[in-house]
């Protein structure tokens, strides 16, 4: 069919550029209009032989592409089907016997994480809920409970060392939920947008729970309704420039919750030492907290920009210091607080009114201590509370 129409054309084309010429009698054309008919059918034959030429050459593109495609499918499902397969090898070593086999896993999949980006939050995913397992039995050996225990920190090791890196593994969830912990270290992270680390409803039996040398940048690491029973949670030597800390709801029973050694100032705070954090936009919420037997500590950190909220918190029992803190700027508030019994104090540390609100607390049956010594006059002291309530400043 093609043929035929471009014999079509041809014949037209001859036609109009011998100006439609009419035949003579004897239906034979003259001798300059035979030359003209030779000279436009080679330039036609030309023409139509180049027009073939790049229907040819575009008809093997496509065929090319195609079959480029086709491969790169076949590529592609053979790579998943490759990444599955470690998938599954490496969360079967997780669930072995044997601690060795799981710490192979362990390494297996944060590998695997690194390798395979569509499912990398599935596989951080699968090490968390590890942490999250059930764990310290009573029934457990103490050898059971030691092999088990390096699993688990080898984990938070791993993810340690991928917050470190850049990308790694930053803008994904972390999720230790309801988890047991009884010592952990996360060292140089970074939390930034998207980061998010969950310790909600987390128990803190014992050991040292330590986030050091932290970058919170716009992320968010939560301990909503965890409970503290020993052992401590640290953070301290980081840098805070935004994001959130959310401590609401929970109850420091036992251990050491401690900013100690923390700044909390604006952009271009100077550290007065290698243990200051620069915390500036950050918010740490302790709202409707308790601290009822345990020991809650800011001692030598600086205020001056972040927001600290203690609104709703219940101070039963235990204590609370903020010994040589500095109170230079931003939010310590404690609206609708309620000193019932826990030691409140504020031993050489400057406080302020302009930084630390306690106008509108709930409850003062033991209210805070406040050294004489570092306020200007005991009127000063008085407005901290309103001036309605005798604060406890000897």
């Amino acid at each position: 069919m093609a043929s035929f129409v471009i014999s079509g054309l041809f014949l037209l084309l001859l036609w109009v550029s011998l100006g439609s010429p009419h035949l003579s009698h004897d239906g034979r054309l003259k001798t300059g209009d035979q030359l003209n008919v030779i000279k436009i059918s080679f330039a036609v034959a030309a023409g139509s032989g180049g027009v073939i030429a790049l229907v040819i050459a575009y008809r093997r593109q496509r065929i090319t592409e195609e079959d480029n495609e086709r491969a790169r499918e076949v590529h592609l499902r053979e790579e998943r089907r490759l990444l599955n397969e470690r998938f599954a090898t490496a969360t079967a070593q997780l669930g072995h016997e044997k601690s060795a086999v799981r710490l192979a896993g362990v390494y297996a999949v944060a590998s695997l994480a690194d390798d395979w980006n569509e499912q990398q939050q599935t596989c951080i995913d699968v090490l968390c809920a590890y942490v999250r397992m059930p764990y310290r039995q009573n029934d457990e050996s103490a050898d059971r409970y030691v092999e088990e225990k390096q699993v688990r920190d080898t984990i938070m090791r791993v993810i340690s060392r991928h917050l470190l890196q850049e990308p790694g593994w930053r803008g994904c969830t972390f999720d230790f939920s309801g988890a047991t912990m009884d010592g952990f270290q996360l060292s140089g992270i970074t939390v930034d947008r998207g980061t998010v680390i969950d310790f909600n409803r987390a128990r803190f039996i014992e050991g040292r729970n330590m986030i050091q040398r932290l970058r919170l940048i716009e992320g968010t690491i939560s301990f909503w309704d965890c409970e503290v029973l020993g052992g401590g949670i640290e953070i301290y030597a980081s840098d805070l420039s935004g994001g959130t800390l959310w401590f609401r709801n929970a109850k420091i029973k036992g251990g050491v919750v401690s900013f100690e050694g923390v700044s909390y100032g604006g952009p271009g705070g100077e550290e007065s030492s290698v243990h200051r954090t620069s915390i500036s936009g950050t918010r740490i919420d302790f709202g409707d907290s308790e601290v009822c037997g345990g020991s809650l500590r800011f001692d030598q950190s600086d205020f001056s920009g972040g927001k600290v909220w203690f609104q709703g918190c219940k101070f039963t029992s235990g204590s609370v210091s903020f010994e040589k803190a500095a109170f230079l700027g931003g939010v310590v508030n404690f609206d609708g607080a309620m000193f019932t019994g826990a030691e409140v104090a504020f031993r050489q540390s400057g406080i302020s009114p302009e930084v630390v609100d306690l106008r509108n607390c709930s409850s003062y049956e033991v209210p805070p201590r406040i050294d004489a010594g570092d306020i200007s006059s005991r009127e000063n002291a008085v407005n901290l509370f309103n001036g309605g309530v005798a604060p406890n400043v000897p």
